[in-house]
């Protein structure tokens, strides 16, 4: 009887190892033919989750990554370089969208570590045209946390060659109260720098502006310009020096209805051509003739006295 339990024991130990050799030899040959290397993805500061990827082994891996994705509401990251395996960082240029990519030859475990930096947006409203100094280094109006930036907008921006055009008046930020800006003609009017370490919102205020030209055959006109809208301005003519008669305004051309006065107030609310329309008054001319008469027959008196 114990030999028999013998048997039986010994017949299931020999059984258990030929399983396990059995299980060895299954999972060498497994190995062997799908072996996989992990890809190991990672963020610095943790910008974004870090993950793993198996990759066959000695096979070449794309990896992919985003140049930009959501921070909050307000801000986003924005890929700035990548290391492989612990090594020095490798400069990316920047981009605002799209996908960065880079080849991984898969020949053993590696690990890739990506950079990122925190940017906001500078939104600007009241004004199209205008520029950054110094740009966003994405290109866009998203700007690095940390960094300083001014922005330049012309004084003037024409709408209508010679008619109707912009100037600017002032700029606020983030709603805050209204800081004015000198008038100017020409150039370009550039802001106090603006620190970034959230969203900002800056607008610009304009007024439109009408041109007015004065003109005249004759004598000299003043009060061609450009004029805000809704603004009262003076013109004035200037008749030319005679001896004999004396230019007078008869009306202005141009205006409804036509004024007759000179100097006279005109409301300007869209571009105007004023053209001075004159009478000749030789009133001065019989007076001067009548005094030379009146001398003439005085000296006749007194030549015939002598």
């Amino acid at each position: 009887m114990k030999i028999f339990s013998y048997l039986i024991v010994s017949f299931v130990v020999l059984l258990l190892i030929q399983v396990q050799d059995s299980q060895s030899i299954s999972a060498y040959e497994t190995d062997f033919f799908t072996q996989t290397n992990t890809l190991i993805v990672n963020y610095v500061d943790n910008f974004a989750p870090s993950y793993e990827v198996d990759v066959p082994k000695d096979e070449k891996y794309i990896l992919i990554q985003s140049y930009s994705w959501v921070r909050d509401n307000v801000s986003r990251y924005n890929l700035v370089s990548y290391s492989i395996d612990g090594g020095d960082f490798i400069q990316i240029q920047r981009k605002s969208m799209g996908d960065f990519s880079v080849d991984i030859p898969m020949d053993t475990f590696h690990v890739v570590t990506f950079k990122a930096l925190i940017q906001y947006p500078i939104e600007i409203n009241g004004i199209s045209n205008f520029s950054f100094i110094p740009n966003s280094p994405t290109g866009d109006v998203w700007f690095d946390s940390g960094t300083d930036v001014s922005i330049q907008v012309p004084y003037t921006i024409i709408l209508e060659e010679k008619k109707s055009r912009s100037q600017i008046t002032g700029w606020s930020i983030n709603n805050s109260e209204l800081i004015p800006i000198n008038r100017n003609d020409s150039g370009f009017f550039e802001t106090e720098l603006i620190h970034i370490s959230d969203g900002q919102n800056v607008k610009f205020f304009l007024v439109r502006q009408y041109w007015v030209a004065v003109i005249s055959d004759m004598g000299n006109v003043e009060g061609s310009g450009w004029y805000d809208e809704g603004s009262m301005v003076t013109i004035l003519a200037k008749p030319s020096e005679n001896l004999f008669s004396v230019d007078v305004i008869d009306r202005w051309e141009g205006l409804e209805p036509n004024p007759v006065d000179n100097p006279t107030q005109i409301l300007v609310n869209s571009p105007l051509v004023i053209t001075a329309k004159w009478n000749t008054d030789y009133s001065k001319a019989l007076v001067l003739g009548g005094s030379i008469i009146g001398l003439m027959v005085s000296l006749m008196i007194i030549l015939r006295k002598r």
